[in-house]
């Protein structure tokens, strides 16, 4: 095989880490920080409905590049995207199981005076979730 056969399996112009949209950097960020940064040290005092761990933040940016990146990007050629197959059903129904026990043992979540804590833990779980699809 020749160099000829490699040139045409070469990977599209705007393949990572070639690339100047924001989301695939974005996940690198993430990923970066999660692995090479402390954030369970790191806890701001910014008064949240959720967590205000750093990690938080991240998925929040995420999430909004990606719904601002959606929004202004009507117009361009489609990008080709996976279907959503088993993975979707799954999480959909771990999320719905997850909400289901909130709301079956509330009585006993407010009994306990942990109700601010499964509020934090349900936003945080549907925080990541969004991660998850969207990348």
């Amino acid at each position: 095989m020749g160099p000829a056969a490699f040139r045409s399996t070469a990977a599209p112009a705007d393949a990572w880490p070639r690339t100047r949209r924001p989301l695939p950097w974005l996940f690198a960020a993430f990923l970066a920080a999660i692995y090479l940064l402390p954030v369970d040290a790191i806890h701001p005092s910014v008064p949240l409905p959720f967590s205000s761990d750093l990690d938080r933040f991240f998925v929040a940016v995420i999430v909004s590049v990606w719904a601002v990146g959606g929004l202004l990007g009507r117009g361009r050629p489609a990008v080709t995207r996976l279907r959503s197959r088993g993975w979707a059903a799954g999480m959909i129904a771990f999320l719905f199981i997850a909400v289901a026990s909130i709301a079956v043992n509330v009585d006993r979540i407010t009994n306990l005076a942990e109700w601010e804590v499964a509020q934090k833990k349900l936003m945080v779980l549907f925080g990541l979730a969004a991660v998850f699809a969207i990348a």
